[in-house]
């Protein structure tokens, strides 16, 4: 009996990669065969599953009528990719995206400032912000800004430093 499972949701960072990839692995690992199938045009799943960037068909060409689903099958996977042809509208996006972070982390670090008479440095908090999602797009991680709603409330709470983000993030992997 084939059983379908589709793990979706519009909001990215919601954690629908990873959980496709344990439940493959685990369906994997108990016996079972499984056909992952990665609509994401990033490819990160394909990519978690080591297949070739390069591989033909995939996903895209299965829906756009160029290719079968059993055709486009590499490894039980049917991959994604990222084409050229995507790489515009994610630029502009992702330029949105920055000005975005930007203003709201200049915003809020004046703010807070201003509040315990300190002065910012607003090209210091701009090569802070590229040099960390620099980082974090290197090493696959997620883009970084600053937190309007997770910061006063820190600091509402008697937070100083930044300890609070690290002892957070530890009761997050606790509790995973």
């Amino acid at each position: 009996m084939a059983l379908t499972i589709a793990v979706l949701s519009q909001k990215g960072g919601t954690g629908k990669t990873t959980a496709v990839r344990h439940l493959t692995e685990a369906f994997r690992d108990a016996g079972l065969r499984v056909l992952a199938v990665d609509l994401d045009p990033q490819g990160n799943l394909s990519d978690y599953f080591d297949i070739d960037p390069e591989a033909d068909p995939t996903i895209g060409d299965v829906l756009s009528g160029r290719a079968t689903a059993a055709d486009a099958i590499h490894d039980d996977v049917l991959p994604a990719n990222l084409s050229l042809a995507d790489l515009p509208p994610l630029l502009s996006g992702a330029v949105g995206i920055g000005l975005v972070a930007v203003a709201d982390t200049t915003v809020l670090s004046k703010a807070l400032s201003s509040t315990r008479g300190e002065e910012t440095q607003p090209n210091q908090e701009l090569v802070a912000l590229g040099a960390s999602n620099f980082a974090a797009g290197f090493f696959g991680g997620f883009p970084i800004s600053s937190s309007a709603s997770r910061t006063p409330v820190a600091i509402a709470a008697g937070a100083r430093t930044q300890v609070t983000g690290i002892i957070g993030a530890a009761a997050i992997i606790a509790l995973l």
